[in-house]
C-alpha cells in the first residue's frame, strides 16, 4: 500500500511517500508550488531554472522531475513558443532545451522565483 502524506511544519510543507510502511522519499514543496500549485509546466520550468546554463534533453527533464516524456514534450512547447525556453536541435531527432536567460520575461520570472523562495521558505 502506498501512502502520500502532507506534513506542515514551521511553514514548510513536505510530501512524504510511504511504501509498505517504509519511508521512500521526502520532498520540500517550494514557494512557487505553495502559491500557484503544482503543475507539469511549473515543474518543468523550475527544473530548467535550477540549471540555467545547461542544455538538457526531454528525457533528462522527465527523469529529473518524474514526469513522463510525453508530458514534458507537451508542456515545454508553449515555453518555447514564448521564448522563455530555447530549443536547440541535435541532428534530426534529438532536441535539447535551456532556459532563455536573455529574454526579459525569463529574467522577471527568475527574479520572482528567487525572491519568492527567499520570502516563503
Amino acid at each position: 500500500m502506498n501512502v502520500l502524506l502532507f506534513i506542515v511544519s514551521s511553514y514548510k510543507i513536505k510530501e512524504i511517500f510511504i511504501t509498505n510502511n517504509s519511508l521512500f522519499d521526502t520532498i520540500d514543496m517550494d514557494a512557487l508550488e505553495k502559491v500557484f500549485g503544482k503543475t507539469a509546466q511549473m515543474t518543468v520550468l523550475k527544473n530548467l531554472m535550477d540549471h540555467p546554463d545547461e542544455f538538457t534533453y526531454l528525457s533528462g527533464i522527465a527523469e529529473d522531475t518524474g514526469l513522463s516524456h510525453s508530458s514534458v514534450a507537451r508542456v515545454i512547447a508553449p515555453l518555447v513558443d514564448i521564448n522563455i525556453v530555447i530549443e536547440k536541435p541535435l541532428g534530426k531527432q534529438i532536441r535539447t532545451f535551456r532556459i532563455n536567460m536573455e529574454n526579459n520575461a525569463t529574467k522577471l520570472v527568475m527574479d520572482f522565483y528567487t525572491k519568492l523562495n527567499g520570502t516563503l521558505v
